[in-house]
């Protein structure tokens, strides 16, 4: 096993032999090895689900307009996202492609256990940027970050997801550059 130079720890090696190096994977039939996500990133719901969102966010991601997505729901009964689409160009969607964009990605997530398919999207129309503090010098999310700046929105979209007598369309709310949409 391999050492860092001054790491005069041992590696943290389980019972099975392997080095807990704190992702979560697994093995297909070939025996190559897929990454899921890192411990860090998972979340339980209140219904005590598990939920490593990478391998939802790469499913959604793979829609054709989607840049960047984030999914939400830490303590919460519902899985959320928060999804920014490129070609847009700082422009709000025409209600045809926000209505097509929403039939992709429930086509892309049908396959996903009812559990970790996510009930509605706040869909923005500006991809995220290392300018705007949504992501890190190198690209990656800022979870955290995006919550925040987002919170009010996502919020709102809880809100009317959980709103018993929530009416029975696609899109609920257009505000400035955002659109609560759910799926």
């Amino acid at each position: 096993c391999e050492r860092y130079l001054g790491d005069n720890d041992p590696p943290i090696i389980d019972e099975e032999g392997y080095l807990a190096t704190g992702d979560y994977a697994s093995i297909d039939l070939d025996g190559f090895v897929w990454l899921k996500g890192r411990r860090s990133d998972g979340f339980k719901t209140s219904t005590g689900r598990r939920i490593f969102p990478v391998e939802i966010e790469a499913i959604v991601k793979g829609v054709a307009t989607v840049d960047h997505v984030l999914v939400i729901g830490s303590g919460r009964k519902l899985l959320t996202m928060v999804v920014a689409v490129s070609g847009a160009q700082g422009q709000k969607l025409k209600l045809p492609a926000v209505e097509g964009l929403r039939r992709d990605i429930l086509k892309a997530v049908e396959l996903l256990p009812t559990y970790k398919r996510p009930s509605g999207m706040v869909l923005l129309y500006v991809p995220f940027s290392s300018s705007t503090g949504e992501l890190t010098s190198n690209f990656k999310v800022k979870r955290t970050a995006i919550e925040k700046k987002y919170e009010r929105e996502i919020c709102a979209l809880y809100e009317l997801l959980d709103c018993d007598g929530s009416p029975d369309i696609e899109v609920l709310r257009y505000d400035s550059g955002v659109l609560l949409v759910k799926l």
